[in-house]
């Protein structure tokens, strides 16, 4: 089978400094961008079938009240399958993610609480659905950077071998329920 693939460029759009139009100057919030993709791909199987495949998205980044470094993030992906031959469609499938998160620090922690939402959707020949899955992850991450006193005393020796004694702890934990109309996907994972 001879096989044939369009791609075409990636468009991106960067906004920087939107603080400027969006909060007009009343600080809070700092730091605003954003940021939009855009991608198409087409493959064809001359003779066979036709893929079509649509991705776009954005990501929404500030600082608020200077304290809450803050980012939403929304990507959508389309995939269109099509019998060239008979002219009717094989399979659909779309794909929307949504993630939010804020990070801050408490004290010598910082503190990142944050949200996925993930939903699929299959469908086959004649609008059949074949999968269907809703995802809600919730997670909680804490992490702690600090140094301990530095330096190590010999026994027998007056001089003390200084050193870096830097401790990073990284910790997470997250809730992920998963639903579909398939019971045997159904899932409660907390980790």
């Amino acid at each position: 089978y001879k096989t044939e693939t369009t791609t075409l460029p990636d468009l991106v759009l960067n906004m920087d400094e939107m603080e400027k139009w969006v909060s007009e100057g009343n600080g809070y919030l700092t730091n605003v961008s954003t940021k939009l993709k855009y991608s198409f791909v087409s493959s064809d199987i001359i003779g066979t079938k036709e893929k079509d495949t649509t991705v776009y998205g954005g990501d929404l980044r500030f600082m608020l009240l200077n304290y809450f470094d803050t980012t939403f993030t929304y990507t959508e992906q389309k995939l269109i399958q099509t019998d060239t031959i008979a002219k009717a469609p094989l399979a659909d499938y779309l794909r929307r993610d949504f993630s939010g998160q804020t990070s801050f620090m408490y004290g010598r922690l910082r503190v990142t609480p944050k949200f996925n939402y993930i939903y699929d959707i299959k469908t086959e020949k004649s609008n059949i659905l074949t999968s269907r899955v809703e995802e809600i992850v919730p997670s909680l991450n804490l992490r702690a950077d600090f140094n301990l006193p530095y330096g190590i005393k010999i026994p027998f020796i007056t001089r003390q071998y200084l050193m870096t004694n830097r401790i990073i702890w990284n910790s997470n934990v997250s809730y992920s329920r998963r639903r579909s109309f398939t019971v045997s996907e159904n899932r409660d994972l907390f980790t």
